[in-house]
């Protein structure tokens, strides 16, 4: 941190508010208060640390032009220490532009649409599966086994034994839970022998994998495929550890992030407000099987669109600052802990009428996010690079779930505490899936 600057003159926000929300226990409420009362800038405390806290329009046009001012490797080391020097992400300045440049391709629609009739036919499979098996599934562990079960048979496809597979969901899952502890909690979860026998393993089984296609005379052309061909034209190759870190951004890398997000609409489907019988009347002349025709549906398009708007999964984002800088009228110091909030906008008033209230039917008719006023997945050189992976597979799922079968005892939907994608406050949501009385005939 600067010697000569410090944060002493930042107003400082305390907990709770009046309503008695805390930055835990009710965080946009808490940054809404701070924001009324501060402006963009203020400090406040969270998990035994300080940190500056940067809201409003103003604080994502800042951070998201600015991403040469932020030092990824201190503010996310758990990505550094736990998936290596060849990680990046959007922090991460020159290294994650030209990282983007090699994996664009492999997360774009075009790529990725290919694949949806072999997804819905997975999903399907696994539904009936769990409908025959008549016992509870918790989806927070149950639907990334799915995701990772058709990634691996299309986006990066590669035989692996069942116990392998099992390694590979299960590490992904220990890891990410462990992303927004405090530094001394992350180092006892990542310190657990479990984690760390499933660590190695489940390297070892994308390093063999990598192997394995660089020795095949005739790849298949998936999405792997596309980064390593991607390399060849660019005249980076790359090393084994580089290609299996971009086969780990393919393969399991966001089946947290999607599996969130299909459960946050599900849940809010399944609400009191009757969103259920509004989605399933557009699906009544769905035959079920043609994934292509999801992408038409205009309710459940404003729905996705809704709960982007109002039931964010990440609500904030650390920062730390590699040189002081002007934000807000106050000089912030190299080195201070920084946290903002991207969906901040989406409950501004003046960009959204009745901003607190869950309504799809606002987006219906064409209506759509403005970029500037969507900071669902980032926006600028932050947006989420798996943004069309997750907009494609969610609503999918979504879909195939609400036409043939039904979900029974689905936790409600939780409007203060927001789901987020990491930490210990998310819910198993255990739920029953039953089919309904009335599936549509095989085409």
């Amino acid at each position: 941190m600067s010697e000569k600057t410090t944060t002493e003159n930042i107003p400082y926000f305390a907990a709770p508010t009046e309503e008695n929300w805390s930055f835990q226990t009710g965080p946009l409420q808490f940054m809404r208060a701070a924001h009324k009362r501060h402006g963009g800038v203020c400090r406040i405390s969270f998990s035994d640390r300080e940190f500056v806290l940067l809201t409003g329009t103003e604080a994502n046009e800042f951070v998201w032009s600015s991403s040469d001012l932020w030092c990824y490797r201190d503010s996310r080391g758990a990505f550094l220490s736990e998936l290596g020097e060849p990680h990046v992400t959007s922090s991460d300045g020159e290294k994650h532009r030209a990282k983007r440049k090699l994996i664009n391709k492999s997360f774009s629609v075009s790529s990725n649409i290919r694949y949806l009739p072999k997804i819905a036919s997975i999903v399907r499979d696994h539904l009936k599966a769990a409908a025959e098996a008549g016992e509870k599934v918790a989806l927070r562990q149950w639907l990334p086994r799915v995701i990772t079960r058709f990634n691996l048979e299309t986006v990066s496809q590669a035989a692996v034994s069942d116990e392998e597979f099992e390694i590979l969901v299960r590490w992904q899952l220990h890891f990410i839970s462990g992303v927004a502890l405090s530094p001394q909690k992350q180092e006892a979860h990542y310190s657990l022998p479990s984690y760390l026998e499933d660590k190695k393993a489940a390297f070892d089984i994308m390093g063999r994998i990598v192997d394995e296609r660089l020795a095949d005379d005739n790849p298949p052309d998936d999405n792997f495929q596309q980064v390593i061909e991607a390399r060849e034209k660019a005249g980076t190759p790359g090393t084994r550890d580089d290609l299996v870190n971009e086969l780990y951004y393919i393969l399991v890398a966001g089946i947290q992030n999607t599996t969130h997000f299909t459960i946050t609409m599900l849940r809010e489907i399944y609400s009191p407000a009757g969103w259920l019988d509004w989605l399933r009347e557009e699906l009544e002349d769905w035959d079920g099987y043609d994934a292509m025709a999801v992408a038409g549906m205009e309710r459940l398009k404003a729905f996705t669109f809704e709960i982007q708007r109002n039931r964010p999964q990440v609500l904030t984002l650390p920062l730390l600052p590699n040189r002081d800088f002007e934000f807000g009228g106050y000089t912030i110091p190299e080195g201070t802990l920084c946290v903002y909030c991207p969906p901040f906008m989406h409950f501004d008033e003046q960009y959204f009428e009745n901003p607190d209230v869950f309504d799809p039917k606002r987006f219906m008719d064409g209506a759509k996010f403005s970029p500037k006023h969507n900071g669902f997945f980032g926006g600028g050189a932050h947006v989420c690079v798996g943004r069309n992976v997750t907009l494609l597979q969610g609503p999918l799922m979504v879909a195939l779930i609400l036409k043939s079968f039904d979900l029974q005892d689905v936790p409600p939907s939780d409007t203060f505490l927001i789901e987020q994608s990491g930490g210990e406050a998310q819910t198993p949501c255990e739920v029953r899936i039953v089919p309904r009385a009335t599936e549509p005939a095989s085409v």
